[in-house]
């Protein structure tokens, strides 16, 4: 949805994750309380960002559930992403986002395989494998504000990058009823 922009040498990057976790991860996320359970229009919701060498995308991506408008969804996502930009997340929510990405990372690191995958990915990613051993740190040191601050930067109209996929049994009923 929001193009992600700066690269990993930025701390951004973890404010990212925070948000990402706080958005999109896990039955208690955001978005899934509001378009799954509260509003009940969608089916699914997940997404984020994933590491690349080059800028990336922060997807949400939404499964609608049977006979939702579609514009009603779109804009209860945006409505709830705006929502982040001009009320900060709460001091509980915040926390519960850094506890899930510290124990992800410290699940990761009781292999030795998790080890040396997380130390590759921090010499690839960020340049020096000691680098992830800071990750937690990090993540306990992002604030609601520091939150609210790059929702704002990211997740702007502008920024937008907007698809839509039908299946085929709906798609061909549209075109008929298009061309009539």
């Amino acid at each position: 949805m929001d193009r992600v922009r700066d690269n990993y040498t930025n701390a951004r990057i973890d404010y990212l994750r925070v948000l990402e976790t706080l958005l999109l991860q896990g039955e208690s996320s955001r978005l899934h309380r509001r378009l799954v359970e509260r509003d009940q229009l969608a089916l699914r919701v997940y997404g984020g960002m994933d590491y690349a060498l080059d800028p990336t995308l922060f997807q949400v991506l939404v499964q609608m559930r049977g006979g939702v408008e579609l514009q009603t969804c779109e804009n209860t996502l945006y409505e709830e992403l705006e929502r982040l930009q001009t009320e900060p997340p709460d001091e509980r929510e915040l926390r519960k986002a850094q506890n899930q990405l510290a124990a992800d990372f410290y699940r990761r690191m009781q292999t030795i395989s998790g080890k040396a995958l997380l130390l590759g990915f921090s010499d690839v990613y960020f340049g020096d494998p000691k680098e992830i051993l800071q990750i937690v740190p990090r993540y306990e040191a992002v604030t609601a504000a520091d939150l609210q601050r790059v929702a704002q930067s990211y997740f702007q109209k502008s920024n937008r990058t907007v698809s839509v996929l039908v299946p085929e049994t709906e798609a061909g009923g549209a075109a008929e009823e298009a061309g009539s």
